[in-house]
């Protein structure tokens, strides 16, 4: 739901690639209501039979011209049998069904996606990717959610997953996954790379996701490494007209030079400030080129002037000083 939101909330009347459809499909307690022109629409919930038949609307819809741009998300369960990942639908241990007959083949889906046409996918994986044990010597057949296709062309269609082959993705109960935060901050402007304008594009996407969800997890460890497959020719996703702002982290080294430290940002576009305290300054500011300076008015240390790039997705800087 959250990701569905920021979709409507940030890209409906976007200048450059506006959001032209959505399909959402969840998996919930109790009924989902979802706001649309008229009012509110329940959700459908994600049985494999209707995540089928929203894929195959949203296929159709994205494949209608060759400049579309296609995101695909799935949060939720899943694991990794064989060489390909499975994604696990609310009925996927349905008693009428095969085992796992009602789970999803997402590598043959995704070759089969190579018949459509909208040049740029994007497909965000959220789920497990461990090998359970139990699953060793059951007869698995997971269905992709198309035909697949025997002709695979090169395309533009990066697949970030939020964890390795083999490892678990985590979450937290009734906030955003770690992957899902950092997916949504990065296509909010963490992603992108300065052009003739700021842009995010398919090569630099998985590498930015993975720094936004370190850099957010900091001071505790990571706890899963997102990976990346599928193809990236550096196709446009998104544009903005203005630079982004960027996440900061501002030390001293030695550490104990940080209570002492006046701390300044001075940019060509703004200039911050931060008293002496003993914890890192944490703060954003415009991309820029920055002067970073700290100063002790006499004291244990010599003052110390610097200058530093901000760039997205965050940058992190320990302020070399001189000790008296």
């Amino acid at each position: 739901m959250t990701t569905a939101n920021w979709l409507l909330d940030n890209l409906v009347g976007d200048d450059f690639r506006p959001l032209g459809s959505l399909e959402l499909l969840v998996s919930a307690a109790g009924p989902i209501l979802f706001p649309v022109d008229e009012g509110t629409t329940e959700v459908e919930r994600a049985t494999f039979g209707n995540v089928r038949r929203a894929f195959e609307l949203w296929r159709k819809r994205c494949g209608s011209n060759p400049d579309n741009v296609a995101l695909f998300f799935f949060f939720g369960h899943g694991c990794r049998i064989q060489a390909d990942d499975v994604l696990l639908l609310e009925d996927v241990c349905d008693a009428e069904a095969g085992f796992f007959d009602n789970a999803v083949d997402f590598g043959a889906t995704y070759r089969a996606m190579s018949a459509c046409a909208a040049g740029i996918q994007c497909y965000f994986i959220d789920a497990c990717r461990d090998v359970p044990d139990y699953l060793d010597d059951l007869e698995l057949r997971p269905r992709s959610l198309m035909t697949p296709s025997l002709h695979q062309p090169p395309r533009d269609a990066p697949i970030i997953y939020s964890t390795s082959v083999g490892t678990e993705a985590y979450g937290v109960r009734d906030q955003p996954t770690p992957f899902a935060a950092a997916v949504l901050d990065t296509l909010g402007g963490l992603g992108a790379r300065q052009d003739d304008d700021w842009v995010i594009d398919t090569r630099s996407l998985g590498a930015a996701i993975a720094r936004v969800m370190e850099w957010n997890a900091w001071p505790k460890p990571l706890g899963q490494q997102p990976a990346f497959g599928g193809g990236y020719h550096g196709g446009v996703i998104r544009t903005f007209a203005s630079a982004p702002r960027v996440p900061f982290r501002i030390e001293c080294r030695p550490a104990e030079a940080m209570e002492l430290a006046d701390l300044t940002l001075d940019g060509t576009v703004e200039k911050l400030h931060r008293a002496p305290r003993p914890e890192a300054w944490q703060d954003h500011a415009t991309a820029d080129s920055y002067t970073v300076a700290a100063t002790f008015g006499g004291g244990d240390f010599d003052d110390a002037v610097n200058r530093r790039m901000l760039v997205p997705p965050n940058h992190r800087y320990s302020v070399p000083v001189v000790r008296r």
